[in-house]
C-alpha cells in the first residue's frame, strides 16, 4: 500500500455522522409518540464485522507516517513528525519492527465469565476445586460484568494491533506481551476505532477528514504494535459494535469492562488457535485524558484479575482521576463559564443522571437539574444528547445562555459552589450531596495510585486547565513507585516537559510514553518459543522468506488477513511450523536523508 505524500494526516478513516436538529423546535404534539427532535442515529457505513481482520499496514507504510514530508515539495505536513527532534525520529523508527494486521475484536460479559470459571477449574468433575473461591468467581475478579450490571448483555469491542512477521504475513513467533491502549472516546458512536476503514489511497488524499494531530489516531498504539506487542485499543461500551446501547463518562467500571474482556478473548483465542505464537501476562497500559483515566482504572481492574499479571509498564496522563475531590473544581469554572470543554460537563451530566445502574447515586440525586431531565422536550434533556450522538459544536449550542450551569442540580451545584472540596469526608447524610458525593468518591481513582506497589509513570502538564494538575501533584510525594515523566533517569525523562494546555501537553505525553518502549526492559521483548519446533532461522537482512532446516520458506502459524489466513479473532485452522532451532534477531536499517 503507497501512502499519499501528505503522510496521511489523519491515518485513519473513520465513518462519521454528523447528527443535526430536524428542525428547530420540538415536533408538534400530533407526532410527539413517534417523533424526535434529532435525526436517529444509524451506522452511515456498514459496520466493521467483529472477529475479523480489516486490513494490513506494511512497515514501510508506518516509516513513510513518520518521516517529514520532502521538503523539495514544499508540501505542508500535517503529522507531527515535521516539528519532531531527528534524535526522537531516529528512537520512533527503532520501533518499526513488524507489519500490523488491524481487527477488530469483540465479546461480551457471558461469553468471558464462562471462560474465566471453565480456565480456572470452578466446575471440575470431581467435585472439588482446583482454585480459590476468589479466583474461581468470575464476579468477584470482573464485578463490572455480573448479572444485572451496567455492562452484563452488552457487547464490547476495539481495535486489536496484531504485529505480524514481514517476511512471510504471519503473526510473529514466540512469546508475545500486550499493551492495552485506551483513548478519548467521541461523542459519536460510529467514530470508534474498531470502525477503521482501510488507509486512504494517494489519489483518495483530498477525502481524508481535517487533521487532528497524532494524539487522536492510531499512530501511538500502531507504533507498540509493530515494536512487538499486541496492543488493543478498546470502544468505551455505547460505542462501535454497542452504539444502540447507553453511553456513560468518567465511570471506572465502565471502562473496565469495555477493556479486560477484549484482553481474555485475545489470550484465550491466540491460546486455542495459535500454535508458535504466546500471549503471556505482560502488560502494558497507556492512556493520556480520558484515556488516562481509563488507563489507571484498567490496571486497577488486572490487578483485581489476581491471576498472575506483570505490569510491564503503567502510563497514566493527563487524567482526572481526583473525581471526587480536585477535579469538581470543573463544575465551578463551568459555573463561571471559563471551563474550555463545556461539553465534557454535558457528558458527565448524562451519566450520573440514573443511566447507570452501577453508581451510588442513581434513581437517588441525578446530576443533571429536572429542567434538563425533560422526557418530553428532548432538546431540554441531556439523556437525548448523548443517546444520539450529538457533536460537542451541536452540545454546546444547545446549552442554556447566559448560564450554562443551569443544566446542573441546583442541590448540588450550589454546594460546590460553595466548595468543591465538599466530597473530601464523605457526608454521612444521604441528602443530594450526600448522594453525588458517594458516586464521585466512587470513581475517585486518588486512593489506588496512593497505594500502587508497582512503577507508574504520570504525565500531567501544571497548566492543564481541563483535567487539572492538582489531581496527580501530590502522588509521587505519597507513593515512591509513582513518577512523573520528566523526572524519569532515561531518555524519556530527558526529552520530555510536558507543559502547556491539556491538548498541547497530550503529544508531548503520548510521546514519551511510547519512546519508553526503546528503554531497556520487558515491555516488547518477543522471548523464544517453548516449542522448538516453531523457531524460525534468519539470515542478517533477509530478502527472502526466513530459511529453514531444509531450506524451504517457512509455513507460519495463522495469521487474520483479507487472503483467508486464520488469526486470534478468526477460526481458520492453524498450521505448525517446521524450522530450524535458532532464534536470532532482525537487523533494521533506516536511512532519514
Amino acid at each position: 500500500m503507497k501512502l499519499s505524500s501528505a503522510k496521511l494526516s489523519l491515518l485513519i478513516t473513520i465513518a462519521t455522522c454528523t447528527i443535526i436538529p430536524a428542525s428547530a423546535t420540538t415536533a408538534s404534539s400530533s407526532s410527539s409518540s413517534t417523533s424526535t427532535a434529532f435525526r436517529p442515529l444509524s451506522p452511515p457505513v456498514e459496520l466493521n464485522p467483529c472477529n475479523t481482520a480489516i486490513f494490513d499496514i506494511s512497515k514501510e507504510d508506518l516509516v513513510q507516517l513518520l518521516l517529514p514530508d520532502d521538503q523539495t515539495t514544499k508540501t505542508t505536513t500535517t503529522t507531527a513528525a515535521a516539528t519532531i527532534d531527528p534524535i526522537i525520529l531516529e528512537r520512533l523508527l527503532e520501533l518499526v519492527n513488524w507489519n500490523v494486521r488491524v481487527h477488530k475484536i469483540c465479546t461480551t460479559c457471558e461469553e468471558m465469565n464462562t471462560l474465566w470459571k471453565t480456565q480456572h477449574a470452578c466446575e471440575p468433575s470431581n467435585g472439588t476445586t482446583t482454585t480459590t473461591t476468589t479466583t474461581c468467581t468470575s464476579s468477584v475478579v470482573m464485578p463490572y460484568c455480573d448479572i444485572g450490571t451496567f455492562a452484563h448483555g452488552r457487547t464490547m469491542s476495539g481495535l486489536m494491533l496484531e504485529p505480524i512477521d514481514p517476511y512471510n504475513n504471519k503473526p510473529v513467533v514466540g512469546v508475545v506481551a500486550t499493551t492495552l491502549f485506551p483513548m478519548d472516546v467521541s461523542t459519536n458512536p460510529f467514530e470508534a476505532f474498531s470502525e477503521i476503514k482501510d488507509l486512504p489511497s494517494s489519489s483518495s488524499s483530498s477525502s481524508v477528514a481535517a487533521a487532528v494531530g497524532l494524539d487522536r489516531s492510531i499512530i501511538f498504539p500502531l507504533l507498540t504494535a509493530s515494536s512487538g506487542t499486541y496492543t488493543i485499543v478498546p470502544d468505551v461500551l455505547g460505542n462501535g459494535e454497542d452504539w444502540e446501547n447507553t453511553r456513560s463518562y468518567r465511570v471506572k467500571d465502565v471502562y473496565k469492562a469495555s477493556t479486560i474482556p477484549l484482553l481474555l478473548k485475545l489470550q484465550d483465542d491466540i491460546g486455542t488457535k495459535y500454535n508458535c505464537t504466546v500471549s503471556d501476562k505482560r502488560i502494558a497500559i497507556v492512556g493520556y485524558g480520558e484515556g488516562g483515566y481509563s488507563a489507571a482504572a484498567i490496571a486497577e481492574a488486572i490487578d483485581m484479575l489476581d491471576d498472575g499479571y506483570v505490569h510491564t509498564f503503567t502510563a497514566v496522563g493527563g487524567a482526572p482521576i481526583s473525581t471526587s475531590k480536585e477535579q469538581l473544581k470543573e463544575i465551578v469554572m463551568f459555573d463561571n463559564g471559563t471551563f474550555p470543554s463545556p461539553a465534557l460537563i454535558t457528558r458527565f451530566a448524562n451519566a450520573y443522571s440514573s443511566t447507570n445502574q452501577d453508581l451510588e447515586n442513581t434513581n437517588l440525586t441525578d446530576v443533571a437539574s429536572n429542567e434538563y431531565l425533560n422526557a418530553t422536550d428532548e432538546l431540554k434533556d441531556v439523556r437525548s444528547w448523548i443517546k444520539y450522538g450529538l457533536s460537542d459544536e451541536m452540545l454546546l449550542s444547545l446549552l442554556p445562555s447566559p448560564k450554562a450551569s443551569e443544566i446542573i442540580n441546583p442541590d448540588i451545584l450550589s454546594q460546590l459552589l460553595e466548595s468543591y472540596s465538599v466530597c473530601v469526608d464523605e457526608p454521612s447524610k444521604r441528602d443530594a450531596i450526600g448522594n453525588f458525593c458517594a458516586a464521585a468518591i466512587q470513581n475517585d481513582l486518588s486512593d489506588f495510585l496512593n497505594d500502587v506497589e508497582y512503577p507508574v509513570v504520570l504525565c500531567h502538564s501544571p497548566n492543564d486547565e481541563v483535567s487539572y494538575y492538582a489531581n496527580v501533584e501530590a502522588i509521587p510525594e505519597v507513593n515512591e513507585y509513582i513518577m512523573m515523566i520528566e523526572n524519569i533517569p532515561s531518555f524519556v525523562g530527558q526529552v520530555i516537559n510536558p507543559n502547556g494546555t491539556h491538548e498541547e501537553a497530550r503529544q508531548k505525553c503520548l510521546l514519551g510514553y511510547v519512546l519508553q518502549y526503546t528503554e531497556p526492559g520487558d515491555i516488547r521483548t518477543i522471548n523464544p518459543p517453548e516449542d522448538e519446533a516453531c523457531v524460525i532461522t534468519y539470515t542478517e537482512s533477509p530478502t527472502a522468506s526466513p530459511s529453514t532446516a531444509s531450506s524451504t520458506t517457512a509455513t507460519a502459524q495463522g495469521g487474520a488477513s483479507s487472503k483467508g489466513n486464520g488469526g486470534p479473532t478468526s477460526a481458520a485452522a492453524i498450521n505448525s511450523i517446521s524450522a530450524l532451532v535458532v532464534f536470532t534477531y532482525y537487523v533494521f536499517i533506516f536511512v532519514v536523508g
